[in-house]
């Protein structure tokens, strides 16, 4: 029996990137992992991007796959880490973008 999970469309840097929900038990961890990063005033660990990625987002149809993940986001860590941003956020609602989201207050 497959279980359909919510997903999302968004373009980051031209490219189309459809959110998948997390499952419930990867989702708790993560937001664990989120959590402990905040209380001890850490960044994110490549390992939490990557882990983010992979189960959270598809490149157009394609399944990020470790491969495909380390190829297509060389040299495009901007939009790597908007990408994780707008997982996290499609995961967990505004107020858990985690510990080093920038605010948009930067409009002058």
């Amino acid at each position: 029996m497959s279980i359909t999970l919510e997903q999302k469309e968004v373009t980051i840097g031209g490219k189309i990137y459809i959110l998948q929900a997390f499952t419930t038990s990867l989702g708790l961890e993560i937001q664990n992992e989120l959590i402990g990063l905040e209380q001890r005033g850490e960044s994110f660990s490549a390992s939490l991007i990557e882990k983010a990625v992979l189960n959270g987002a598809y490149i157009g149809s394609a399944k990020i796959t470790k491969e495909l993940f380390n190829k297509h986001f060389s040299r495009k860590y901007k939009d790597l880490m908007e990408l994780f941003q707008q997982i996290l956020v499609f995961n967990y609602g505004e107020g858990e973008e985690g510990p080093n989201a920038e605010s948009d207050t930067s409009e002058k």
